[in-house]
């Protein structure tokens, strides 16, 4: 059955995981409200999911701020640069795309996820 997620016996980590498989299940909706909930909005978790979940509903431009914003509070959540990338890649602008996967490769995140998944998407591949 369905929670409120602003119930306080849910934490952060919760709301985060929930929000997460939603998004990825194309419920971004009920992301943001979960997101919306968080007692940390500033966590970068929380930023760049709420990013993905706009960019996914068609709110590009939203998704870009909250991209932003997980990257000045933590500089190194590659993950923000590669959905951020992958946003670029959508709007039509390749090199920006690749100086986010640059970004990416030079704060130690060539091994990681979301170099492989802009990169990809860089090639023509599916992202998300």
């Amino acid at each position: 059955s369905c929670k409120n997620p602003q119930e306080r016996r849910f934490d952060d980590d919760q709301r985060f995981e929930a929000a997460r498989a939603l998004a990825f299940a194309g419920h971004y909706q009920d992301a943001l409200t979960i997101l919306a909930a968080a007692d940390a909005p500033e966590d970068p978790r929380i930023l760049n999911y709420t990013g993905f979940a706009l960019r996914k509903s068609g709110e590009t431009q939203a998704a870009m701020t909250y991209y932003r914003r997980a990257f000045a509070a933590d500089p190194d959540y590659n993950l923000a640069r590669s959905y951020m990338g992958q946003a670029l890649i959508d709007q039509g602008k390749p090199e920006a795309a690749k100086a986010q996967l640059a970004e990416i490769r030079a704060r130690g995140g060539r091994d990681t996820w979301a170099y492989a998944s802009l990169k990809h998407a860089l090639q023509g591949k599916s992202g998300y």
